[in-house]
């Protein structure tokens, strides 16, 4: 019998064309992107972290939802999860992307609103995610309590993600990447305005 019956990880397979391409086009044929190089190489790692999570995050639902439906695969379980960790991870460093752009002078806006948003849902993703991370520590200090999970795991209704005591929805999740592949098209189509204007 398997571990969960079904994959409640909500379906993202619409975004699943990259926005690097868009961009690349956009800078060649539209001259788009920052003119400031802080705030171009912001925006290209920033795009690149989103396509690549959100690839992770599709990759690892593909492999849950044929475990789900195998005969015990153990592998799909452990290949899905290994594919969420690295999923939450790089989540994680286009959070640092984002939080650079917001606070330099040039090159696109990140309204506060969203700023604010990704700030409420970073803050459970970056426990997870320390906690993947330095599970060493935890370890060798004795914080792990009896019967919590030590790796990324996957609870039996197949709603949330946990380790140790954090646990973050696949819905949480989904909700950020959509809203990182929004802000991702919009950087991809950013283009400085040239003031034309011709001194007399």
């Amino acid at each position: 019998m398997t571990w969960i019956q079904d994959c409640e990880a909500p379906d993202l397979s619409e975004f699943d064309t990259p926005v690097l391409g868009e961009y690349t086009l956009n800078i060649v044929f539209l001259a788009a992107g920052a003119k400031d190089r802080k705030a171009r190489s912001y925006v290209t790692n920033f795009i690149l972290a989103v396509d690549k999570a959100i690839r992770e995050y599709i990759g690892g639902r593909k492999c849950l939802v044929k475990y789900a439906s195998s005969a015990n695969r153990t592998s799909l379980l452990i290949e899905g999860l290994g594919r969420f960790e690295t999923c939450i991870n790089t989540v994680k460093r286009s959070l640092r992307f984002v939080d650079r752009l917001a606070s330099h002078p040039a090159g696109p806006e990140v309204q506060r609103l969203i700023r604010r948003l990704l700030e409420n849902h970073g803050e459970l993703i970056t426990s997870v995610r320390d906690a993947t991370e330095h599970m060493d520590e935890f370890i060798q200090l004795d914080k792990l309590k009896e019967g919590e999970p030590h790796v990324l795991s996957i609870t039996q209704d197949s709603a949330f993600l946990e380790i140790v005591s954090y646990r973050l929805s696949f819905e949480k999740l989904a909700q950020v990447l959509r809203r990182f592949r929004e802000l991702a098209s919009e950087f991809a189509r950013f283009k400085e305005e040239v003031n034309d204007k011709v001194e007399d």
